[in-house]
C-alpha cells in the first residue's frame, strides 16, 4: 500500500462507528398530535416555546406537528441525543442526570422526555447554570411541562476550580455567549478597563451589596451584565 493510500483510507473503526450510530432512533416514533400555539414538541414530547425561549410564546389556533427525529447529519446534537439514550437503557432504580451550565435545561427536558417513554422509574434533574436569567426560564420550561418541582434542582452557580470570585457574563436574553474570565490576565484587563471608564468605585459597591458588578456591555449583539 503507497503512502498516499493510506491517506486516502478512513480511520478502521469509522465506518463501524457510523453504522453503529445509524438507525438507532428508528424504532421510537417522534410524537405527533395537535399542539397549541406558539409552542412545539421536541423528539422527547417536550413541550417548547416555537420560537424564543426569553419571550412570551406566539400565541395562535392548535394544529397538527409531527416533532423531528433525531438524524445523524445533525451531528453534536445526534450524539447528545445517542449518549443520552444509552444512558436511560443502562440506567436502574432511579435516573439521575447533572447538566452543567444547562443553560435553559432542554438537555435536561430531552432526558426526561426519552426516560419517560423508554425506560420510566423515578428521576433526578440536576441544572447548573451561572445566569439567573437561564434558571428561571428553566425553571418556567420545566413548569410548563409539569415536571414535579421536587424532582428538580437548579442551582445558579458557576463553575470553576476554586471558591474565588469569578466574573461571569450574563444576559437577560437566550445565548451562547455566557462566559467566565478564568485567567489572572482577564482580571486586570476587566479592572483597568474599570479604572479606565470610572466605574471602579460604583462595582465594588454593587458586588458588595448584590454580588453583581451592575454594569452593562454589548458582547455579540447582546447586553452582558
Amino acid at each position: 500500500m503507497s503512502s498516499n493510500d493510506k491517506q486516502s483510507s478512513p480511520i478502521p473503526y469509522t465506518d463501524a462507528l457510523i453504522e453503529r450510530l445509524k438507525g438507532v432512533f428508528d424504532s421510537i416514533e417522534p410524537w405527533s398530535g395537535s399542539v397549541e400555539g406558539g409552542w412545539v414538541r421536541n423528539y422527547g414530547r417536550f413541550l417548547e416555546p416555537e420560537i424564543n425561549f426569553d419571550t412570551e410564546p406566539v400565541t395562535g389556533p392548535a394544529r397538527d406537528f409531527t416533532a423531528p427525529r433525531p438524524e445523524f447529519v445533525d451531528g453534536e446534537e445526534y450524539l447528545e441525543w445517542y449518549s443520552t439514550l444509552r444512558a436511560i437503557e443502562d440506567a436502574s432504580g432511579e435516573f439521575v442526570m447533572v447538566s452543567l451550565g444547562a443553560s435553559i435545561g432542554r438537555p435536561l427536558a430531552n432526558a426526561l422526555g426519552l426516560l419517560r417513554r423508554v425506560n420510566p422509574m423515578p428521576y433526578r434533574l440536576v441544572g447548573v447554570e451561572g445566569n439567573p436569567y437561564m434558571c428561571e426560564i428553566m425553571r418556567r420550561h420545566f413548569e410548563k411541562n409539569e415536571v414535579d418541582p421536587a424532582s428538580l434542582t437548579v442551582i445558579n452557580a458557576v463553575i470553576s476550580d476554586s471558591n474565588l470570585p469569578l466574573f461571569f457574563s450574563v444576559t437577560e436574553k437566550v445565548a451562547g455567549a455566557n462566559r467566565a474570565f478564568h485567567t489572572d490576565a482577564s482580571g486586570v484587563n476587566i479592572a483597568e478597563s474599570m479604572i479606565k471608564q470610572g466605574v471602579a468605585d460604583q462595582v465594588l459597591r454593587n458586588l458588595i451589596k448584590t454580588g453583581a458588578s451592575g454594569i452593562s456591555v454589548p458582547i455579540i449583539g447582546e447586553d452582558h451584565h
